[in-house]
Protein backbone atom coordinates (compact mmCIF):
# COMPACT_ATOMS: atom_id res chain seq x y z
CA UNK A 1 0.00 0.00 0.00
CA UNK A 2 1.07 3.39 -1.09
CA UNK A 3 0.22 6.49 0.96
CA UNK A 4 0.89 10.00 -0.96
CA UNK A 5 -0.49 13.61 0.24
CA UNK A 6 -2.02 15.59 -2.61
CA UNK A 7 -2.12 19.11 -2.55
CA UNK A 8 -5.08 21.49 -3.08
CA UNK A 9 -3.99 24.73 -1.83
CA UNK A 10 -3.73 26.87 1.20
CA UNK A 11 -4.96 28.07 4.31
CA UNK A 12 -4.05 31.25 6.21
CA UNK A 13 -5.02 30.96 9.29
CA UNK A 14 -4.42 33.86 11.92
CA UNK A 15 -2.54 32.36 14.53
CA UNK A 16 -4.25 34.50 17.64
CA UNK A 17 -7.83 32.60 16.47
CA UNK A 18 -6.34 29.50 16.33
CA UNK A 19 -3.99 29.42 19.31
CA UNK A 20 -5.55 32.11 21.44
CA UNK A 21 -3.27 30.98 24.28
CA UNK A 22 -0.17 32.00 22.69
CA UNK A 23 1.05 35.02 23.06
CA UNK A 24 3.13 37.63 20.87
CA UNK A 25 6.02 36.57 22.33
CA UNK A 26 5.71 33.28 22.09
CA UNK A 27 5.01 34.12 18.16
CA UNK A 28 8.17 36.52 18.40
CA UNK A 29 10.04 33.43 19.47
CA UNK A 30 9.35 31.24 16.91
CA UNK A 31 8.67 32.93 13.46
CA UNK A 32 9.71 30.22 11.30
CA UNK A 33 6.16 29.10 11.82
CA UNK A 34 4.77 32.33 10.26
CA UNK A 35 5.00 33.76 7.12
CA UNK A 36 5.87 36.82 5.75
CA UNK A 37 1.80 38.42 6.43
CA UNK A 38 1.84 37.32 10.23
CA UNK A 39 -0.27 34.33 9.57
CA UNK A 40 0.11 30.33 10.04
CA UNK A 41 0.11 28.38 6.88
CA UNK A 42 -1.95 25.52 6.50
CA UNK A 43 -1.83 23.01 3.69
CA UNK A 44 -5.20 21.75 2.33
CA UNK A 45 -5.52 18.35 0.22
CA UNK A 46 -6.37 14.71 0.52
CA UNK A 47 -4.33 11.57 1.06
CA UNK A 48 -4.18 9.23 -1.92
CA UNK A 49 -3.90 5.45 -0.61
CA UNK A 50 -3.35 2.72 -3.62
CA UNK A 51 -2.76 -0.10 -3.37
CA UNK A 52 -2.22 -1.76 -7.19
CA UNK A 53 -4.64 -0.73 -8.93
CA UNK A 54 -7.15 0.15 -6.57
CA UNK A 55 -7.21 3.76 -5.48
CA UNK A 56 -9.01 5.53 -2.44
CA UNK A 57 -8.82 9.38 -1.70
CA UNK A 58 -9.14 10.49 1.91
CA UNK A 59 -10.31 14.32 1.34
CA UNK A 60 -10.79 16.48 -1.13
CA UNK A 61 -9.72 19.80 -0.61
CA UNK A 62 -10.64 23.05 -0.83
CA UNK A 63 -11.94 22.92 -4.42
CA UNK A 64 -11.77 25.11 -7.30
CA UNK A 65 -12.08 28.05 -5.21
CA UNK A 66 -10.38 31.10 -3.39
CA UNK A 67 -11.99 33.39 -0.98
CA UNK A 68 -9.70 36.53 0.20
CA UNK A 69 -9.48 37.17 3.96
CA UNK A 70 -12.48 38.54 5.66
CA UNK A 71 -11.09 41.02 8.80
CA UNK A 72 -14.37 40.22 10.67
CA UNK A 73 -13.04 36.36 10.71
CA UNK A 74 -10.79 35.82 13.78
CA UNK A 75 -9.83 32.44 12.31
CA UNK A 76 -9.29 32.26 8.65
CA UNK A 77 -7.50 34.92 6.47
CA UNK A 78 -7.15 34.30 2.52
CA UNK A 79 -8.31 30.32 1.56
CA UNK A 80 -7.66 28.59 -1.86
CA UNK A 81 -7.53 25.34 -3.80
CA UNK A 82 -8.24 24.26 -7.38
CA UNK A 83 -4.85 22.25 -7.18
CA UNK A 84 -5.82 18.36 -6.50
CA UNK A 85 -6.97 17.08 -9.91
CA UNK A 86 -3.67 18.49 -11.72
CA UNK A 87 -1.98 16.66 -8.55
CA UNK A 88 -3.61 13.20 -9.00
CA UNK A 89 -2.73 13.29 -12.58
CA UNK A 90 1.32 14.16 -11.86
CA UNK A 91 0.70 11.35 -9.77
CA UNK A 92 -0.46 9.23 -12.63
CA UNK A 93 -3.55 9.14 -11.34
CA UNK A 94 -6.79 10.31 -13.51
CA UNK A 95 -9.64 11.63 -11.26
CA UNK A 96 -12.54 9.01 -12.58
CA UNK A 97 -9.73 6.22 -11.55
CA UNK A 98 -10.58 7.27 -7.71
CA UNK A 99 -12.77 4.25 -6.72
CA UNK A 100 -14.02 5.77 -3.56
CA UNK A 101 -13.67 8.90 -1.64
CA UNK A 102 -13.71 9.24 2.05
CA UNK A 103 -14.29 12.19 3.87
CA UNK A 104 -12.97 12.68 7.41
CA UNK A 105 -15.37 15.58 8.36
CA UNK A 106 -17.72 18.34 6.99
CA UNK A 107 -15.15 21.46 6.67
CA UNK A 108 -15.27 23.26 3.85
CA UNK A 109 -11.03 22.41 3.02
CA UNK A 110 -12.02 18.48 3.23
CA UNK A 111 -15.01 18.27 0.99
CA UNK A 112 -14.35 21.37 -1.84
CA UNK A 113 -13.61 18.82 -5.05
CA UNK A 114 -16.61 16.60 -3.63
CA UNK A 115 -19.37 18.82 -4.76
CA UNK A 116 -16.71 21.08 -7.86
CA UNK A 117 -17.19 19.91 -11.30
CA UNK A 118 -13.72 20.35 -13.20
CA UNK A 119 -13.31 23.70 -14.44
CA UNK A 120 -14.08 23.24 -18.42
CA UNK A 121 -15.49 19.56 -17.66
CA UNK A 122 -19.14 19.06 -18.30
CA UNK A 123 -21.03 18.60 -15.57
Amino acid sequence: MKITYVPDGLALCKPHGWLPAATDEDWAANPDHLDDGGFLPAAVGGLLVERGDRALLIDTGFGPESHPDDPANPMLGTIYGGELLNGLRRLGREPRQIEAVAITHLHLDHLGWAWSTEPGADA
